[in-house]
């Protein structure tokens, strides 16, 4: 983690669709808050069952999200710059059902998970839209675990 310029990622910010909206003040608050993490290419951002440890921008880069069921990894999902995640597993205080790695040099936007809370607290708009963002994800999860699920039955039975 690295000391941040406020002014560089309240404008990054700016960019996210979540915080695009937001008045200029607390645009600054949220940019004073966090702090910057930079990741290269084969990092491991957070494994699956991992601890929720902040919420996080993805500021430039792409990340691969890949879920271990039964033994097989499956790919959940790919995020990039302007996107976010770990909001559903705050919110719901659950580990990572994923596995995260940088696909290319990533540079992340880390907020604590107090800073997320008040975050929420004071920016209902935002909750709102991470709601949306959550149950979107959620789906996402549920299909390819069920998916995975077919495959490795279907797998079983061919080699039964």
């Amino acid at each position: 983690m690295t000391d941040i310029n406020t002014t560089d990622i309240g404008e990054m910010l700016r960019q996210v669709s979540l915080f695009g909206h937001l008045p200029e003040q607390q645009l600054q608050w949220l940019a004073e808050q966090g702090t910057e993490v930079w990741l290269e290419p084969g990092e491991q951002i957070a494994a699956q069952g991992d601890p929720a440890d902040g919420f996080y921008v993805i500021l430039q880069g792409e990340t691969t999200w890949t879920k271990d069921i039964q033994g097989e990894t499956a790919h959940a999902v790919t995020l990039g710059a302007g996107e976010v995640f770990a909001e559903l597993i705050l919110l719901l205080d659950e580990p990572y059902p994923t596995t995260g790695r940088a696909v290319t040099k990533v540079r992340l936007y880390k907020l604590t998970p107090d800073c997320f809370w008040e975050m929420l607290r004071t920016c209902p708009s935002i909750f709102r839209k991470i709601l949306k963002i959550s149950a979107q994800r959620s789906q996402i999860h549920e299909s390819v675990t069920q998916q995975q699920a077919k495959l490795i039955s279907l797998g079983t039975l061919s080699a039964g």
